[in-house]
């Protein structure tokens, strides 16, 4: 009994042992194919971020081109405005310089139209005198002699057209023609009378 019970419980453990030994290549197995999967989606995700690297960079370079290009074209504004800005000083100083001038010239202006106001009015008073002075007016002089003919002037517009004329005669005949070509051949005619009978042999 003690050798039944031995060996029965030798089989009942190898069983058991089997048993979870299947279970343990079972589980190995589906951690095999769990890691698989992991594995395959830590690629795919290596892969993305590269390509999310890749395009990164590729952006950073276009930022970096067009970022120089705008600090260029900054820069060249910032001159175009420091040019403007001295030219408007430059013209605000001329118009400053032009006022004063023109001041100077008006009040200038002013004076000599006050000392021709006064000369004016020294002429009227001689004028007068010499008016007083003078004595009658002469006759006409000789009429001159005929200028020079001007140059011919510019062509006129164009006038509106005129009536309609009355119908001319008819003309010549003009030549014969070319001979046509040859017409198509007419339809058939309607059959003759019949002929008379023969004289009999």
């Amino acid at each position: 009994e003690n050798m039944q019970d031995l060996h029965y419980h030798s089989g009942y453990y190898k069983n058991r042992t089997s048993e979870r030994f299947e279970t343990l290549e079972a589980r190995m197995g589906s951690l095999e194919t769990e890691i698989d999967t992991i594995s395959a989606s830590i690629n795919a995700t290596v892969n993305h971020v590269q390509s999310m690297y890749k395009y990164i960079n590729i952006e950073s370079t276009s930022c970096h081109s067009k970022l120089g290009s705008h600090t260029e074209e900054l820069y060249n504004l910032n001159s175009s405005v420091l040019v403007l800005l001295n030219s408007v000083d430059t013209l605000r100083q001329q118009y400053m310089y032009l006022s004063v001038r023109l001041d100077m010239d008006v009040r200038n202006l002013s004076m000599v139209m006050e000392e021709m106001k006064l000369v004016d009015t020294k002429h009227s008073q001689i004028m007068k005198n010499f008016t007083v002075l003078k004595g009658m007016p002469g006759p006409p002089g000789v009429r001159g002699s005929k200028g020079e003919m001007g140059p011919v002037g510019p062509v006129g517009l164009t006038g509106n057209k005129g009536d309609k004329g009355p119908t001319g005669n008819r003309g010549p005949l003009g030549e014969k023609g070319f001979i046509g070509p040859k017409g198509a051949p007419g339809e058939p005619g309607p059959p003759g009378p019949k002929g008379s009978q023969g004289l009999k042999g």
